[in-house]
């Protein structure tokens, strides 16, 4: 299951909310929003899901590392920090961060790249998409909507999100938003391999199949007899 997280702040993001609620309608998902999107319900229900998407805001401290964290809300004590994602042992294929220089950092005393994307790569997490700096709300929507409409058609991660980048600039016809700075800061790191993500109901299905098959020959085997 697609699992998404999407805080409410004094100044809302427009574009990350309009990019969740689409993106939750073309994957089984479940979506965290406002009060729900809390830094405990992170830790609580992220570990069991197929996909992890975070559209929010991030902080990155260049001096101290360890102090980089996502913000689940405006209040203090819903900071999620960089030291405290390598504690995280999750289970997802694939953590989207939707939130600013999530894949930028620093390089610390053993020459080993520190930022929010590792973190989650710690953590267990095969493949991220993260972004390289201060990425606009609005064509991060966009391009955010047509990465997971490709994932959703069985394309690799990779070819995912240069086809939705593509797709933004066909698309976009201010030539001023057509520069690097409005698509290219989104990167995919690591399994580029497609995403599967199982509905719950077809689950159910299959198993009701089975059950159903086993009776019968069930049945059959002690007819005979």
């Amino acid at each position: 299951m697609l699992k998404i997280f999407l805080p409410n702040y004094k100044s809302s993001l427009k574009g990350a909310n309009e990019e969740a609620e689409k993106i939750a309608t073309l994957f089984p998902s479940k979506l965290y929003s406002a009060k729900q999107a809390s830094k405990n319900n992170f830790i609580k229900y992220s570990k069991n899901a197929s996909i992890l998407h975070l559209a929010m805001h991030a902080k990155i401290d260049n001096v101290k590392p360890e102090l980089s964290y996502f913000m689940f809300s405006d209040f203090k004590e819903d900071k999620l920090y960089l030291e405290e994602l390598y504690g995280l042992k999750l289970n997802s294929n694939l953590a989207v961060l939707s939130a600013c220089n999530t894949g930028s950092g620093t390089i610390d005393n053993n020459l080993s790249p520190v930022s929010l994307q590792r973190a989650f790569s710690f953590s267990g997490i095969p493949a991220t998409v993260s972004s390289l700096w201060k990425i606009p709300d609005n064509s991060t929507k966009e391009i955010m909507i047509h990465f997971y409409t490709n994932l959703a058609k069985g394309f690799t991660k990779n070819e995912a999100l240069k086809e939705a980048k593509k797709a933004y600039l066909k698309k976009e016809t201010n030539f001023k938003l057509k520069k690097p700075y409005y698509w290219a800061g989104l990167i995919v790191s690591g399994d580029v391999a497609p995403v599967v993500v199982a509905d719950n109901k077809q689950i159910y299905w299959v198993i009701l199949l089975c059950f159903s098959v086993l009776v019968l020959l069930f049945f059959k085997f002690f007819k005979k007899k």
